[in-house]
């Protein structure tokens, strides 16, 4: 079973539970997001896709079985959202989301969660 995640830029006075709610949600209905990156998310971004990079629309069902996502990973400039699989990639990949939500400063959504709870904001170490 599968579940979804979110991952979002944080830019001081602008970001807020409700605006990264929106912007989740404009995303999971594949509209245009205008969200800004940053430094901190660049580099949460790019370990995270040099460990578990995102399959192309071309991948086969073998590429799937061995990748942490269970499809296509929806990402753009200062967002990530990610379907997580049921595989052992996958649990590696929550394993390594934990570390770097802690090490760098983004804003985590949990659609699963009940509000407040869905909308996290790590402030990183870094």
């Amino acid at each position: 079973m599968s579940f979804e995640l979110g991952f979002f830029a944080i830019h001081q006075g602008e970001t807020s539970v409700e605006k990264i709610e929106e912007l989740y949600n404009k995303v999971m209905r594949n509209e245009q997001v205008e969200w800004n990156s940053n430094e901190q998310f660049d580099l949460f971004k790019a370990e995270l896709f040099a460990e578990h990079p995102p399959l192309d629309e071309n991948a086969d069902d073998d590429e799937y079985d061995d990748s942490a996502w269970a499809c296509d990973v929806l990402h753009g400039e200062g967002y990530i959202c990610v379907s997580v699989g049921s595989g052992p990639a996958s649990s590696a990949a929550i394993d390594l989301i934990e570390v770097l939500a802690n090490k760098y400063r983004v804003a985590t959504v949990n659609p699963q969660a009940a509000p407040p709870e869905n909308v996290m904001f790590s402030s990183g170490s870094q």
